[in-house]
């Protein structure tokens, strides 16, 4: 869903995934089902998103070693 002020996003380098989202849901956000990839050229990540009530969404990617 798009924003609905206009195109935002921000990515974000996380440690703690679980607490990110537990933030973000706190906030009122929805999460997005965490998903793990390779990210050319940092290697592996799990990430997932949160998304505001008004559309804004946060990207938030985990190094996995």
């Amino acid at each position: 869903r798009p924003p609905q002020r206009g195109w935002a996003a921000v990515r974000l380098s996380v440690t703690g995934l679980s607490a990110f989202a537990t933030a973000m849901a706190a906030a009122r956000c929805e999460i997005s089902t965490p998903v793990r990839f390779h990210w050319a050229p940092y290697g592996e990540v799990e990430a997932l998103t949160a998304t505001t009530p008004w559309g804004a969404r946060f990207e938030a990617l985990r190094l996995l070693d």
